[in-house]
C-alpha cells in the first residue's frame, strides 16, 4: 500500500492542485523522513502515517463545508418566502429577507417582561394605569414561519381576575390530519384573497381573524350562521355560551371568558390570540355571512381609519388626538333601551350620523311617525362586534363589571346586554365632547387625566354605513335581495321608497376585487363568466349598503320568518353543499387577506390552526370541544319531528350530509 505522499507526488501533474489544496487549507505539514519501526517491517503493518497527521482542524472545516454550502444553497433557492409543514397547520408569512417580523406595536410596556402575563391581565381597566395595548408580543419561531412561495401566491374598576393564572397549553389536541381535496375538477384549494392585490412592502405582521357566535342550543339558524360562514371561506366559527341560559346576557360573560383563556394561554399553543388579533362577534340565532373575509376585513381598516381622521378633525387641542377607533359595532334607527331597563344611553348627547342628511328625503331624523324608519342610525346595536383582542377584552370587562354591579342593585331585570354597551359607548362621547371643549386647559400628563380618559375612552364607534352588519329591525323596508345588475328591478323598488335617482348603481370595489367564491365550485369556463353583480345579495336601497353580515331582528309582522323566506333567494344555492365541503377539504389554510397600513405595513390575516373545526369553548372545563354538524344543527324538534338539517340548510335534495 502506497503512502498518501507517495500517491500525491506520483509523477502525473494532475494530482499536485489537490497537495497544494491539503497544504493551504487543511493545515497539512512536511514530517521528518526518518521511519520508526518496533518490528520486522511487513507490507501489512505499514501505515500511511501521513494521512494520519493531518491536522484536526482541517477536518472539520472540510466537513462542515459539506454540510452548510448545501444549505446555503436551499436556504437562497427558497427566498424566505414559507414553508407548508402540514396539511392543517399555520402558515405564516415573513419578509424577502427571510427575517420575522414581529406584530406592529406602538410602544412597550416600562418593566414588562417579554413571556409574563398580557398587557391586559396585568394592568387594571378601571380606575388606574390606562390599559396600553402595547403588549410584547413574541416574535415568529422560525419553525412557525413558512417559506414556501407558491403556497402564498395571489391568484389575480377592579383588576382582572386570576390575571397570574396560566393553564398549562401542552395538553392541547394536536392539529387534525389533513384532509385531501375536493375531487371536483379545476377546483381551487382555497378561496384566494383578492384578484386584484395592492402592491405591499416587504414587512409583515401576522394576525389572526376569529368568529365568535355564542349559542346555548343546537338549531337550524346557528347552522345558517356556521354555514355561511364556512361556505364564504371564514375560519370555522367558535360557539361560546353552550347550555347556558340568558342568551343575551351570558354574551358578555361568555366573549370575556374566551378572550381571557386564550390570551392566558402559552404564545406557542396553537389557540394563543395576541391582543391585536381581530374577532368578531355576530349574533347566532338571526345573522347570516353574505361576503368574504377580505371584504370585512377590508372594510374595518378602512372605517377605522376613516373614524381616526374624523376625531382628529375634530379635536381642538394642539397636542396627539386622544381619542381613537378600533372597536365597531353594529347601528339601528332608535336609541334603546329605555331608561326604565336601568341603563342610561345618553341619547340626545351622542354624535350625529355621518350620513347624509337627506338619506330619507326632507323629513330626515324628524319621524313624524315617531317609527324611527327616517332616522338615519345613530344608535347602538350589540348584534355585532369586530375589533382587537385587547380593545375588545377591555371593553367587554367594563360591560360586565357594570352588570355586575347594577345586579346587586336591582336584581337581574335586563331587558338586554345591549344598555350596557350602549350606555360605555354613550359615556365614552359624553367624555370626548367634554375633552374637545377644554382642548389644551389640561395637563395630559397629569396622572389624574390619564385616569379620567382610561375610565371613559374605550375606542369604540358604530358602523354607521352598514357595511360590516345591518339590523333589519327599525328599517324592515329599507332593503331587499337584489342582483345588482338587475338595474330595472332596483330602479322600480327605489321608486316605490320614493328615492330619486337610483343609488343603488354598482358593485362596491372591495366587493369587485374579491374573489368570487363560486370560482372554487364550477369550471374553468363558468369562472369567467362570473360577476358579482349577477349575485343576489341583500342590499339598502338608501344607503347602498351590502353589508358582510346579515342581522334578521325585525320582528314586527313576522318578518323574523325572513330567515326562512329569504334562505334560498341568497347567491350561494345551489352550490351551497359544494361550497361547504371545498372549504372543510382544502389541504393548506391560505391568508385570509393582505392589505397595507400606514401604521402597520403589510398585514397578513389568517385562522386559527384548527380553522375547519367545528368548536365550542367549554368554560368551566377552560378548553375548545370538538363538534360536528349534527351536534349543532339538530335541536330537540328537528329530532322529534324527524327534520334533517341539511334539508332546510342545503335544500337540493341530496341526502345526508357527508364529507
Amino acid at each position: 500500500m502506497r503512502s498518501c505522499q507517495d500517491t500525491l507526488r506520483k509523477g502525473d501533474s494532475k494530482f499536485q492542485w489537490l497537495q497544494s489544496l491539503f497544504h493551504a487549507l487543511l493545515g497539512y505539514q512536511e514530517l521528518p523522513t526518518t521511519t520508526v519501526k518496533d518490528k520486522a517491517e511487513t507490507t501489512s503493518q505499514y501505515t500511511p502515517r501521513r494521512c494520519l497527521r493531518l491536522s484536526t482542524r482541517g477536518i472539520f472545516l472540510v466537513l462542515a463545508a459539506i454540510l452548510l454550502i448545501p444549505t446555503f444553497l436551499a436556504l437562497a433557492a427558497f427566498e424566505g418566502r414559507q414553508y407548508l409543514f402540514d396539511g392543517t397547520g399555520d402558515v405564516f408569512e415573513v419578509a424577502e429577507d427571510q427575517t420575522a417580523v414581529p406584530k406592529a406595536i406602538p410602544e412597550v410596556v416600562p418593566g414588562l417582561v417579554k413571556g409574563s402575563s398580557p398587557t391586559a391581565d396585568v394592568v387594571p381597566d378601571t380606575p388606574g394605569e390606562p390599559l396600553d395595548m402595547s403588549d410584547s408580543l413574541d416574535v415568529l419561531d422560525e419553525s412557525e414561519v413558512p417559506v414556501d412561495p407558491e403556497a402564498l401566491a395571489i391568484p389575480t374598576s377592579p383588576e382582572d381576575p386570576d390575571a397570574a393564572t396560566v393553564l398549562d397549553a401542552e395538553t392541547a389536541p394536536d392539529s387534525a390530519d389533513a384532509v385531501d381535496a375536493p375531487e371536483a375538477p379545476e377546483v381551487p384549494v382555497a378561496i384566494p384573497v383578492m384578484a386584484k392585490p395592492p402592491k405591499m412592502p416587504q414587512q409583515v405582521s401576522n394576525r389572526r381573524l376569529v368568529i365568535l357566535l355564542p349559542a346555548n342550543a343546537p338549531g337550524v339558524n346557528l347552522c345558517k350562521a356556521v354555514v355561511t360562514a364556512i361556505a364564504l371561506g371564514y375560519p370555522t366559527p367558535i360557539i361560546l355560551n353552550w347550555g347556558k341560559s340568558g342568551s343575551h346576557l351570558a354574551k358578555i360573560a361568555g366573549v370575556l371568558d374566551y378572550l381571557d383563556w386564550s390570551v392566558r394561554l402559552k404564545s406557542s399553543h396553537k389557540d394563543h390570540l395576541n391582543p391585536d388579533d381581530l374577532i368578531m362577534v355576530a349574533d347566532s340565532s338571526d345573522s347570516w355571512f353574505q361576503l368574504p373575509p377580505s371584504v370585512l376585513i377590508q372594510r374595518y381598516h378602512d372605517l377605522n381609519a376613516e373614524a381616526d381622521e374624523r376625531l382628529q378633525k375634530q379635536w381642538t387641542g394642539s397636542g396627539p388626538c386622544p381619542m381613537k377607533q378600533t372597536i365597531m359595532v353594529s347601528t339601528q334607527k332608535r336609541c334603546w333601551p329605555s331608561p326604565p331597563s336601568g341603563s342610561e344611553l345618553h341619547c340626545t348627547e351622542l354624535p350625529e350620523s355621518p350620513l347624509r342628511e337627506d338619506l330619507y328625503g326632507p323629513d330626515t331624523d324628524a319621524d313624524p311617525e315617531m317609527r324611527m324608519v327616517d332616522v338615519r342610525p345613530k344608535y347602538l346595536n350589540s348584534g355585532a362586534f369586530i375589533g382587537p383582542v385587547g380593545d375588545m377584552r377591555r371593553y367587554f370587562r367594563r360591560a360586565q363589571n357594570r352588570y355586575t354591579d347594577k345586579k346587586a342593585i336591582q336584581g337581574n331585570h335586563f331587558y338586554s346586554d345591549q344598555g350596557f354597551f350602549g350606555e360605555i359607548w354613550g359615556e365614552q362621547e359624553v367624555w370626548r365632547t367634554w375633552r374637545r371643549e377644554i382642548g389644551d386647559n389640561i395637563d395630559g400628563n397629569l396622572n389624574a387625566s390619564a385616569m379620567v380618559r382610561d375610565q371613559f375612552e374605550y375606542h369604540v364607534g358604530l358602523d354607521y354605513y352598514q357595511t360590516i352588519s345591518i339590523p333589519t329591525v327599525f328599517e324592515e323596508d329599507d332593503g331587499d335581495i337584489v342582483s345588482l345588475n338587475n338595474q330595472s328591478m332596483i330602479a322600480q323598488r327605489s321608486a316605490e321608497l320614493e328615492i330619486e335617482p337610483v343609488r343603488l348603481t354598482q358593485v362596491p370595489p372591495e366587493i369587485a376585487n374579491a374573489t368570487n367564491p363560486i370560482d372554487r365550485v364550477v369550471s374553468a369556463e363558468q369562472r369567467r363568466s362570473l360577476d358579482w353583480g349577477d349575485m343576489n345579495v341583500y342590499a339598502d336601497f338608501f344607503t347602498t349598503a351590502i353589508p358582510v353580515n346579515i342581522h334578521h331582528n325585525a320582528h314586527i309582522n313576522n318578518l323574523k320568518d325572513r330567515r326562512i323566506w329569504w334562505w334560498p333567494r341568497m347567491w350561494f344555492f345551489p352550490y351551497l353543499r359544494d361550497l361547504v365541503t371545498a372549504q372543510l377539504k382544502q389541504r393548506r389554510q391560505q391568508p385570509l387577506h393582505r392589505l397595507q397600513t400606514p401604521e402597520d405595513g403589510k398585514i397578513v390575516y389568517w385562522g386559527l390552526e384548527k380553522y375547519k373545526e367545528i368548536r365550542r369553548f367549554m368554560d368551566l372545563r377552560r378548553e375548545l370541544v370538538t363538534s360536528d354538524f349534527g351536534g349543532i344543527c339538530m335541536s330537540k324538534w328537528a329530532k322529534k319531528e324527524k327534520q334533517n338539517w341539511w334539508d332546510a340548510v342545503f335544500m337540493d335534495d341530496r341526502g345526508a350530509w357527508e364529507l
